[in-house]
């Protein structure tokens, strides 16, 4: 049995299974001596809030995302977990932010003592439970605390995924809930999915394709020999999604749908044998924003269609405030203060890339990562580190799992209680600062391949265009980009459609005495474009913009060469790649564009063009 009899002034320094009793924090003032309340026992329930939970049942550590851009095309991406930050990958465990029931009481303890003591038990196999032994008024402190902790603990999000027809109108990305029977009388039920708050939640179809992607030389004295690698090649669909409840109760969606499709499997001979050589074809479409409870978010995945996310959550999350006598304790959702890490993974759209594509498009592999501990705390142990510039002196602050907790004892004299206003009222403004929502903004990058002889508006080289020369692009061009996409304010993020090929590249020679092979080398070729972009403040209610695009012209088939023996053949690839970047200031409604001239040598152009939506 652990049994622990603390006040709070000394909690660090108290080990966790050490007895003592020490003076009460925030309790200077000398008070008349009276008769002690007897103590009263109650037992607290943490199931959903200790990690130890897991100790007899390991968790399911779910499904892993296959396609998304770091995974296909092994470009590595960012995906430390830091502060300020919320990564799909990195949430779960939402409220499971102590490692045992004596931490999570520690921290509690710490928050709510009243200077009398108090005695802990965790005597619970089961580790989700401890018992305290206190008067009435801290026992209310600790059950208030508890029952916030609870909710989000207990808080579950669901979503519905639908495949949209054309001609879907949400020009914004969001619709209202009142707007989504309407929006899905004639839509395609494809998944749903459910899961705790920040918890990584995976709709996945795939398919699996063994195929000979190569051959291994291996020489030796005398001996050469040519071993076939056969590789797996993963396609289908899947949809990653994570949710978070904001202060005034709206949801943050975030995540993206990718799609990887198997166009042809070609077969050439080489010198250890036939080799299968995929073309395939991947499309990437993330999305970040917010939505009411109840409302729909739309993803634009261009070629593969829209599809409509609908999002609810069984509570809210909101901040809230205990008063007992001259102390007030008050904890505050701050994730509106939270940052998104980078939604599209490296640049690929790079004369160099292809060489990150060497050995051909393999996808052996479904990569879990474990989570850990979600943005709600990230958020409380941000604004902590940054309240450290307020001076509080008579202010705790504490990180109580996903909430910022603050307690605030009255002074107990005149003296004090001017310094003790002010500093309520820079706290005040510290944390509406910390809860106010990050803007979202939509977005709609347009391209189009124009021929050399068209004859561009004007305004196009002054970096603006208007909505009726859009029409006027069409009828000078192919549209080769239009796609609409959804970020938070700061938040990098970006499209990928592209078509991918594995080709017989050249052969590596290896020779030993008296023995000779030649390992063939494959190589995939990429064609297709990719948009990044991200959004930051500016005057008033102007954003200033930095969007990149490329995409490549040029044919998808490969040249065919012979060797010397005139047996086996290389193919060669050709293709154009443009690029151009924007950056400018945009007001809702606004556009921004750029040309490029193609490097084929025909004289076609890209025209590029951003509007901000919303």
């Amino acid at each position: 049995m652990k049994v622990f009899r603390l006040a709070a002034t000394a909690w660090l320094a108290a080990a966790v299974l050490l007895c003592v009793s020490i003076r009460p924090w925030a309790q200077d003032a000398e008070v008349e001596e009276e008769k002690t309340p007897e103590p009263v026992s109650r037992t607290y329930d943490l199931y959903g809030m200790v990690v130890s939970e897991y100790a007899d049942a390991p968790p399911n550590t779910g499904i892993g995302d296959v396609l998304s851009p770091e995974r296909l095309l092994r470009t590595g991406g960012d995906l430390e977990h830091g502060l300020n930050e919320w990564t799909l990958r990195d949430s779960g465990r939402e409220a499971r932010c102590w490692d045992s029931p004596e931490a999570l009481a520690q921290t509690i303890l710490d928050l709510c003592s009243d200077g009398s003591d108090w005695w802990i038990t965790c005597d619970d196999p089961d580790m989700t439970s401890f018992d305290l032994k206190a008067n009435e008024e801290m026992h209310k402190r600790v059950a208030w605390v508890m029952g916030a902790l609870t909710d989000v603990a207990k808080a579950r999000v669901n979503l519905l995924v639908y495949e949209m027809p054309a001609g879907i109108d949400a020009p914004d990305g969001v619709l209202p809930p009142d707007a989504v029977d309407a929006a899905t009388k004639n839509a395609r039920l494809i998944g749903t999915l459910a899961g705790g708050l920040g918890d990584r939640m995976v709709l996945q179809r795939t398919g699996q394709r063994s195929y000979v992607a190569d051959y291994d030389a291996t020489v030796a004295e005398e001996s050469a020999m040519l071993n076939p690698r056969t590789a797996n090649l993963v396609t289908g669909n899947e949809f990653v999604f994570g949710a978070i409840v904001l202060p005034g109760g709206r949801l943050w969606l975030q995540g993206w749908h990718s799609a990887l499709g198997l166009e042809e499997m070609r077969t050439l001979k080489t010198s250890g044998g036939d080799v299968e050589l995929p073309r395939s074809s991947y499309n990437y479409s993330p999305v970040s924003t917010v939505i009411e409870n109840g409302g729909a978010a739309v993803v634009d995945a261009g070629r593969q269609g829209s599809f409509l996310v609908i999002g609810s959550a069984d509570r809210d999350i909101p901040s809230r405030s205990y008063k007992q006598g001259a102390t007030e304790i008050s904890l505050h959702n701050l994730t509106g203060l939270m940052h998104g890490t980078a939604l599209g993974g490296s640049w690929v759209m790079a004369p160099n890339h292809q060489q990150l594509l060497d050995d051909g498009l393999i996808v052996d592999q479904i990569w879990v990562n474990p989570p850990v501990d979600g943005p709600y705390r990230d958020a409380s142990l941000y604004m902590i580190e940054h309240a450290n510039n307020l001076n509080l002196g008579y202010t705790r602050l504490v990180g109580v799992g996903p909430y910022l907790a603050v307690r605030r004892d009255t002074p107990s004299n005149e003296d004090e209680a001017a310094a003790f206003a002010d500093e309520g009222k820079r706290l005040k403004t510290f944390l509406a600062r910390g809860a106010a929502e990050t803007p979202t903004v939509s977005l709609r990058v347009m391209a189009w391949n124009v021929g050399k002889d068209a004859v561009l508006p004007k305004t196009l080289g002054r970096g603006r265009v208007t909505q009726a020369e859009l029409a006027e692009l069409d009828n000078l061009g192919e549209r080769a980009i239009d796609r609409s996409m959804n970020s938070r304010i700061t938040q990098r993020s970006g499209i990928l459609d592209l078509r991918l090929a594995a080709h017989v590249s050249g052969y590596f020679a290896s020779v030993a005495k008296g023995a000779a092979a030649q390992d063939p080398q494959i190589s995939t070729l990429m064609l297709g474009s990719q948009v990044q972009w991200v959004a930051r403040p500016a005057a008033g209610d102007r954003l200033v913009f930095e969007v990149r695009a490329g995409m490549t012209q040029g044919p998808a088939e490969f040249e065919a060469i012979a060797m010397a023996d005139g047996k086996l053949k290389i193919e060669r690839s050709r293709s154009d790649l443009i690029q151009a970047e924007l950056n400018g200031d945009l007001g809702p409604g606004e556009y921004l564009s750029a040309v490029c001239e193609s490097a084929s040598g025909n004289g076609e152009r890209m025209v590029l063009v951003v509007q901000r939506v919303k």
